[in-house]
């Protein structure tokens, strides 16, 4: 009898240490998240005992805020439980209580997730550019002690990692922040100070100007994945790529593998609830510049599909998505990989400002007139004016994602024409740079010089062609920039115009045209205007 009674309390004691293991949060959940705010709902979810039920409730309270019963089967062969919660409007503190119970047994169980806000969740990712922290930044001596002002700002960071399959849950190990994955932003946890490493500068200085510009009323949470050195095509399904005919990595580099932090860095994310993503990446597409439009593209309208799926609704299937036009990488004729990148960065911009023009709910800032190739020890490539590439997103999240009045796109060109200036001898020619008036804001146009600007020539008799910058350019309306020229209309005919096509194509805060602190996008129009 006695032998009986052991073996029984054996059982039980195994079994309720099983119970214990197998009703969890996934690894992406814990103290000081915020979850996504009404209008739409947030999602919990985690492990469990298959036909358990899951409540979550606030704690102190009879508040209930969701309840699901345990029906599907994890990749690990663990049951998976999802709770969309009711939406709750933007605030916190609350301490929430996730509780298992209805299996008969089995004593209910209960998990605690603690200091909880309500507010905006962006994802944050791309290569090395959004990957930097504040220590390689400008302004760090201004960020780093401003972070303890902004206690309602959470973050979780995803380190490096890939995998050849889609993965459901992130391994905990990968997250930066521990013993919860998130963290209230402070001079430590965003300083990237010990233990917490790193935080991205760009996706930090974001938050803090929107969470400002809002009027300190919405929280914000921060999922920072990012890896160095990484194409689009590790970021994208395979089937997205297909469409591109895409099959083949840009490189052979481990993180560059066709769909491996897609696996590994977006998919485990999916279920959450989010509000919007940003994208700083390009840079090691630029070998391969000519289908980055098509590749972009897609992989946007895959995340925004598969996260409103796996989200079961939740996430927006048009979800606010912004990104950087590249900036400079420099020039280095002994580094053949820089080089390369230098000639075909105009091409890899043009295809990023198509992004721009056909997909909804965009919005792109441009930093060619932020370069950094003098005493940066990070590299061109890597220029540290982050704090204004993060302004300017956020007046395009303010317009695009918040439907807020600001001006945020910059001068956007919509036509050419020309006209005469003289009837004898070489000709004067005004080859007229008409920009889209409501992308004008209502200051006008700042016209600081003509650099930049490039006429194509064509040999009438020949048809050889070649690129001249222009004369000269006066602004001649509010939305109207002349460029002045001089041609032998007997041998040669304009036939395009281009703005900052090359590589670095102005100093610092200096190239040619700008509105209301915003630079003219680089384009390229050619004949018949």
């Amino acid at each position: 009898m006695l032998v009986g009674n052991v073996l029984r309390l054996i059982v039980i004691c195994s079994l309720l240490r099983q119970i214990r293991c197998v009703f969890r949060l996934a690894s992406t959940y814990g103290n000081h998240m915020v979850l996504q705010r009404a209008p739409q709902q947030a999602t919990i979810w985690g492990y469990s005992l298959q036909g358990a039920k899951i409540t979550v409730s606030v704690a102190g309270t009879n508040t209930v805020l969701g309840q699901t019963v345990v029906n599907t089967v994890g990749q690990n062969g663990v049951p998976t439980w999802l709770v969309k919660l009711n939406a709750v409007p933007a605030g916190g503190p609350f301490n929430l209580v996730i509780t298992q119970h209805g299996v008969i047994g089995v004593p209910p169980q209960v998990i605690y997730l603690l200091d909880v806000y309500f507010g905006d969740v962006w994802l944050c990712s791309g290569q090395s550019n959004m990957e930097m922290n504040l220590f390689m930044a400008h302004r760090r001596a201004q960020e780093i002690p401003l972070a303890n002002h902004f206690p309602r700002i959470r973050l979780m960071a995803v380190q490096r990692q890939g995998s050849a399959i889609p993965v459901e849950e992130m391994n905990a190990s990968k997250l930066w922040y521990k013993p919860s994955p998130w963290a209230p932003a402070n001079a430590v946890t965003v300083g990237g100070q010990a233990p917490y490493s790193y935080f991205s500068a760009i996706c930090w200085m974001y938050a803090r100007q929107l969470y400002a510009r809002m009027g300190s009323q919405v929280p914000i949470g921060l999922i920072e994945t990012a890896f160095g050195g990484s194409a689009i095509e590790a970021w994208t399904t395979k089937e997205a790529l297909a469409t591109c005919g895409i099959t083949t990595p840009v490189d052979q580099q481990a993180q560059n593998q066709i769909s491996v932090l897609w696996n590994s860095m977006i998919h485990p994310l999916l279920k959450m609830s989010i509000y919007g993503a940003l994208w700083y990446q390009g840079e090691s597409n630029t070998p391969r510049a000519a289908p980055y439009a098509c590749e972009f593209t897609n992989m946007i309208n895959s995340w925004r599909r598969e996260w409103h799926s796996q989200s079961q609704g939740t996430t927006r299937k048009d979800f606010p998505f912004g990104f950087v036009q590249l900036s400079t990488v420099g020039s280095n004729p002994n580094h053949p990989f820089l080089k390369m990148m230098a000639q075909n960065l105009p091409e890899l911009r043009r295809q990023q400002t198509l992004v721009s023009q056909k997909v909804a709910n965009t919005f792109m800032a441009v930093s060619l007139d932020l370069p950094d190739d003098v005493n940066n020890p990070y590299g061109a490539i890597h220029p540290r004016f982050k704090f204004e590439v993060s302004r300017r997103l956020v007046e395009g999240a303010l317009a695009v994602a918040y439907q807020l009045p600001t001006y945020w796109k910059g001068p956007i060109v919509e036509k050419i024409t020309l006209a005469k200036l003289t009837t004898a001898g070489p000709l004067k020619w005004n080859v007229n740079v008409i920009f889209k008036p409501l992308s004008v804001a209502s200051t006008g146009i700042l016209l600081k010089h003509h650099l930049g600007f490039e006429i194509k020539f064509t040999n009438k008799r020949t048809n050889q062609l070649i690129w001249l910058p222009a004369e000269g350019a006066q602004l001649t309306s509010h939305n109207t920039v002349s460029l002045i020229t001089t041609l032998d209309s007997n041998l040669f005919s304009i036939t395009g115009v281009r703005y900052n096509w090359s590589n670095q194509p102005c100093k610092l805060w200096d190239c040619a045209v700008y509105s209301s602190l915003i630079p003219a996008r680089p384009f390229i129009i050619n004949a018949p205007f």
